[in-house]
């Protein structure tokens, strides 16, 4: 566990997801969000951080890192290892609850 409002939870040697979620907004539980990342990743020995955010949070990280105003839905944030090292973090996903929530009542 780490704190709070973030979890960690590594399946079957393969994948580790770190997990925080600070949004107020109901979403699935970590287990259901690790289940996504370890199909997703197909088997493959990788980690992943997960931030599940406010849509506050969601615009002001879309305006530092896009220079878009407003939110989005997602972000991703992809690790490069420096030349010569190797490393299985794969990078981090911010995810927007309210604005995922939206789209999929759309």
């Amino acid at each position: 566990m780490k704190g709070a409002n973030g979890s960690r939870a590594e399946t079957d040697v393969t994948a580790t997801v770190d997990i925080q979620n600070v949004s107020e907004d109901p979403c699935p539980g970590s287990e259901q969000f690790i289940r996504w990342v370890t199909a997703a990743l197909e088997g493959s020995r990788a980690e992943v951080s997960l931030r599940i955010v406010n849509e506050e949070e969601m615009a002001e990280l879309n305006q530092r890192f896009r220079h878009r105003q407003g939110t989005t839905n997602v972000l991703s944030f992809p690790f490069e290892a420096p030349a010569g090292t190797t490393n299985d973090f794969l990078g981090d996903i911010v995810m927007c609850a309210p604005v995922v929530r939206s789209e999929a009542l759309e």
